[in-house]
């Protein structure tokens, strides 16, 4: 299960749930991007994060991670900050 919202801050947050082997739980992953992605897996991203492996429902594994997501943009919340970022991708590409 995906999910893409943004922009927030600037930035747009996907979203991945997914069950864990041989588990009725779900492991959260986020990416944050400079751009809408069209899926979790095709994002370029500026960077990734893990939002645990213990979620009873692939909704709650989203929310967590898209709160993490969303934590983490408002730490890059001066134009200075996104302009580096910027910058680092525009590098990068």
């Amino acid at each position: 299960m995906e999910r893409i919202t943004g922009p927030a801050g600037g930035f747009w947050i996907v979203c991945s749930a997914r069950r864990n082997s041989g588990s009725s739980l779900f492991t959260a992953y986020a990416k944050v991007c400079l751009e809408r992605p069209g899926s979790y897996w095709d994002a370029h991203c500026l960077f990734k994060l893990f939002g645990g492996e213990h979620h009873r429902s692939p909704e709650a594994a989203l929310a967590t991670a898209e709160a993490m997501a969303r934590f983490q943009v408002a730490g890059l919340a001066s134009s200075r900050q996104r302009a580096m970022c910027r910058r680092r991708v525009a590098v990068q590409v």
